[in-house]
């Protein structure tokens, strides 16, 4: 987003602030500074002088709660308040950000106030802060312990697990800095899931413990001016550090897999002693959890109720414990929108989403109506953010449309037999992100060849945003084309899927996220040639088969050309 635009919403939202926070803390108590840097970071100064024992839930949604705020710990020497230690670091770290040009607002500047947890998460998030800075000290009945330790959510936190490795890196920058700076033992990024600023929390967020109050000499050390300083500019020089670092990252793609119980995979499956990992080759399955974020078309669903759709030829559905095999290979993304997850109607539909919203494996494709049917999925990496669109258009070449299309009031998949709202969804997800990933389930099943539709169809979701299309449905390899420099990957065949000895293929981008200046550019594309045969999905790069599958590509490929490693590049430009 432009900083002009943040810096407009931010205008706004101090105004809404100011009149509505009598509700909650008076206006004298926050406090909002403003620089030019572009990067919006909120600092909350952890509890308060007089608790709350009044409940709420530790995330969105949760049915488990705890108080809404505490008054904290109290130094065992000083017997000062945890909550004036951090607020008072939490206003030295206010000015010495602002020195550096950031914007910084706090979520409280005195003691008598009242914001609960999920309250001061909100002004974050209302905010969309780049960062969410939450002050706290330690304490434990070993008087001994001492250190200092940053806090993020687990990667499968069922609230935000989408950016838990975002704030794992922001927690390690500031800790780092901190302990660097300050001479405090460093401890660890604790990572856990019951935190409520946490949870609620829908932007990059880390609690930094900068001690423990109840060790007398690390008590009296942080109550010093010198400290305080010293741990405001480290906690600063941590949050440049999360800023100008540069990243890599690697996005991994595989095609149609089936876990359906009576379908020749899951039975051979079951038939195994180690269960998918005798099905997929050990290399493979270290490349697919290797990647930064990984995404596999489920094509099934998650249910043990419904009824098979009445006329249709091939159904599939899985056993909701089947979904930890996603785990076991890696899956961090689902694509829903194909013409197989709604086989069995619309409560199967409803299980499977609740089925992998229980597992946190996010989806894209499918919702319980069409509004999140067509919403794109975001994953944040540091300050970027890369967006998710599915769509299906698969039973072109059927008889009838099976698969039931999301509506305003029933579940579905996205459709784009006509693909306004699809291409709607894509420019919708330009607008938000640095990097928009299209997944098409469409084309002819068993050809080679894209059709038409796909043809016109991946040129428009590249001119309405999208930076790549990742194809599925063919259930073979299709050809790769470019256009205006965006790759097509028509079809990655099957993954895992039935007992056809196929071609196969996982595809990759390679992105570098700039540090210095917000920049995302294009490392590489590539593919690791596979094959399911027997069965089994194996790749072996020494084999002929790898080098079979490359000269099959790009023999069936348009304006493409896949060298001897796999990496993909547009006719004429060279490999950097």
């Amino acid at each position: 987003m432009k900083s002009h635009c943040r810096n407009l919403m931010l205008i706004l939202y101090i105004a809404l602030l100011i009149i509505f926070l009598p509700i909650t803390a008076s206006a004298e108590e926050a406090d909002y500074g403003h620089s030019d840097s572009g990067h919006i970071i909120v600092i909350d100064p952890g509890h308060q002088a007089h608790g709350n024992p009044a409940k709420e839930p530790i995330g969105p949604g949760a049915h488990e709660t705890k108080a809404k705020v505490t008054t904290g710990a109290t130094g065992v020497s000083t017997k000062i308040p945890e909550s004036e230690l951090c607020l008072s670091v939490g206003m030295k770290l206010k000015a010495e950000l602002e020195s550096r040009g950031y914007t910084v607002i706090m979520t409280r500047t005195g003691n008598d106030v009242d914001i609960s947890n999920s309250e001061r998460a909100a002004v974050a998030n209302e905010a969309k802060a780049d960062a969410f800075i939450r002050i706290h000290a330690n304490s434990v009945e070993n008087s001994s312990v001492t250190g200092a330790m940053t806090i993020c959510q687990t990667d499968k936190n069922p609230y935000n697990a989408y950016m838990a490795d975002t704030c794992y890196r922001l927690s390690e920058c500031v800790l780092d800095g901190m302990t660097n700076q300050t001479g405090v033992r460093k401890m660890s990024v604790l990572r856990t899931d019951n935190m409520s600023g946490i949870n609620w929390s829908t932007v990059p967020v880390t609690i930094i413990e900068m001690g423990f109050m109840s060790n007398p000499h690390e008590d009296e050390l942080m109550a010093t001016e010198d400290f305080q300083n010293n741990a405001a500019i480290g906690i600063a020089n941590g949050i440049d550090s999360f800023f100008s670092e540069d990243i890599d990252i690697v996005l991994g793609f595989a095609g149609d897999f089936n876990l359906d119980e009576n379908w020749a995979t899951t039975i051979h499956m079951d038939s195994l002693d180690n269960g998918i990992e005798d099905c997929i080759s050990e290399n493979l399955i270290a490349k697919m959890k290797s990647f930064d974020y990984f995404m596999l078309n489920n094509e099934y669903t998650y249910s043990t109720r419904g009824t098979p759709t009445p006329g249709k030829s091939y159904t599939f559905r899985a056993d909701p414990e089947r979904v930890k095999i996603l785990d076991e290979l890696g899956v961090d993304l689902v694509l829903l929108a194909n013409n197989h997850v709604a086989d069995y109607g619309e409560d199967a539909l409803i299980d499977t989403l609740k089925t992998l919203e229980a597992d946190n494996i996010p989806y894209v494709g499918a919702g319980r109506n069409i509004t999140e049917a067509a919403k794109p999925y975001y994953y944040k990496v540091g300050d970027y953010t890369i967006a998710y669109c599915a769509a299906s258009c698969a039973e072109s070449y059927s008889a009838k449309y099976w698969t039931q299309a999301a509506t305003d009031s029933h579940p579905g998949i996205l459709s784009c037999y006509d693909p306004e709202i699809f291409l709607k969804s894509i420019k919708e997800a330009r607008e938000n992100a640095d990097y928009v990933i299209a997944n098409i389930h469409w084309g002819l099943e068993y050809s080679y060849a894209r059709d038409d539709f796909q043809e016109e169809l991946g040129k428009r979701a590249i001119d309405s945003g999208a930076d790549i299309i990742i194809g599925s449905h063919p259930h073979v390899l299709q050809g790769i084309d470019f256009y205006k420099e965006s790759p097509i990957f028509y079809s990655l065949g099957n993954y895992w899927f039935n007992n056809k000895d196929l071609y196969s293929e996982l595809v990759y981008v390679s992105l570098h996220l700039s540090g210095d200046h917000h920049e995302l550019t294009v490392n590489d594309y590539g593919l690791i040639p596979c094959t399911q045969y027997g069965l089994y999905t194996s790749s072996d790069e020494d084999s002929e088969e790898w080098k079979d599958i490359i000269s099959f590509l790009n023999k069936i490929s348009y304006n493409a050309v896949i060298d001897d490693e796999g990496k993909v590049t547009e006719k004429g430009r060279k490999v950097q």
